[in-house]
């Protein structure tokens, strides 16, 4: 679906991107790991993959990365290093059916970021869009909501 809207709209779609615009060269992929069989810290993954791309920054290969972006976890978080930025996204959905059967924990941020690019050395996130979900405040559809049959 998203290759075809990609096609109608005269954009460029592919499993991973390097966007080359403002004078910076950004590495976009939807994906980024995340587990929940064991514990991590929310960088991680991104830190992990920025480093391969940081090793791989030959011509022939990546070149040279100013922002790694990545989505799909649904919570925001960015790590700066002198090399370069990492960041996942947030999303534009809460929790779903498929967050709460596979026992996903945390709530989502909700919104988007915003890059200000001044230099190669000096971008700035703006996440001023952001929304913090809270938890919700009571149980809905629970078995424990629902009254038994013959009692009140």
């Amino acid at each position: 679906m998203e290759q075809y809207i990609a096609e109608q709209i005269g954009a460029e779609y592919g499993p991973d991107l390097v966007i080359e615009e403002c004078g910076i060269r950004m590495y976009a992929r939807h994906t980024i790991g995340a587990s929940n069989s064991t514990w991590q810290y929310m960088t991680t993954a991104p830190a992990r993959d920025h480093m391969l791309l940081y090793l791989n920054r030959a011509q022939d290969k990546y070149g040279e990365i100013d922002v790694a972006a990545f989505s799909h976890r649904h919570q925001f978080v960015a790590a700066e290093y002198g090399s370069g930025i990492a960041l996942v996204t947030p999303c534009w959905q809460s929790r779903t059916a498929y967050a709460v059967k596979k026992g996903i924990v945390g709530m989502p941020d909700v919104g988007w970021v915003t890059l200000r690019i001044d230099n190669r050395r000096s971008i700035a996130i703006d996440r001023n869009n952001i929304i913090n979900l809270e938890r919700p405040c009571k149980i809905v559809g629970s078995k424990i909501d629902r009254p038994r049959k013959g009692k009140k």
